[in-house]
C-alpha cells in the first residue's frame, strides 16, 4: 500500500482524530507509530539535504540566522544551492511511504480500511482530496473484504 510522503502526517493526524472502539482504536494506533517512523526517516533525509546544502562556517558547522518566528534557519546564499535542495526535497516529498501488506499487517491494515471506507463524517476542501488518496490506497489493497 502507497501513501504519498507529503500525505504522511495529514494521513496520521487524521486517523488520531477519530473517536474508535477500542480494538479499532489500538491497531489504527500501530499504523499510526509506522506512519511516525517513516516522519522521522523523511526527517532525517532532510537534515540531509540540510547539511549539504547550508552555508557552513570555518569550523564547518550549520551557519543560522534568527527569524521573525524567534527560531533560526539556515543561512543558504548560494542560489543553485537552494534550487537543488528545493528540488530534491520537493522529490522526496511525492515519493511514496510503502506499507508492506505482509501478513503481520493484515489485522492492522483491513481494520483501518473498514475506518476510512466507512467514515461518515464530513470532510470539504484540501481535506477530501487528501482523503481520497487515503481511500484509493485501502480500496486497491491486496486482501480479500472477508476480514
Amino acid at each position: 500500500m502507497r501513501i504519498p510522503n507529503h500525505l504522511v502526517q495529514p494521513f496520521a493526524d487524521f486517523l488520531l482524530s477519530l473517536e474508535l472502539p477500542f480494538r479499532q482504536s489500538r491497531l489504527r494506533s500501530k499504523l499510526v507509530k509506522q506512519a511516525r517512523a517513516h516522519l522521522q526517516e523523511l526527517h532525517e533525509y532532510k537534515q540531509e539535504l540540510i547539511e549539504k546544502y547550508g552555508d557552513k562556517d570555518e569550523n564547518g558547522k550549520l551557519v543560522t540566522i534568527p527569524n521573525d518566528e524567534g527560531t533560526v534557519q539556515i543561512k543558504v546564499t548560494n542560489m543553485d544551492n537552494v534550487d537543488s535542495y528545493n528540488r530534491e526535497y520537493s522529490s522526496l516529498m511525492q515519493e511514496d511511504w510503502i506499507i508492506d501488506e505482509s501478513e503481520s499487517n493484515k489485522d492492522m491494515l483491513t481494520t483501518v480500511r473498514e475506518i476510512i471506507l466507512n467514515y461518515e463524517g464530513t470532510i470539504s476542501g484540501e481535506e477530501a482530496m487528501q482523503f481520497d488518496v487515503y481511500a484509493d490506497a485501502f480500496e486497491n489493497l491486496s486482501y480479500k473484504e472477508d476480514h
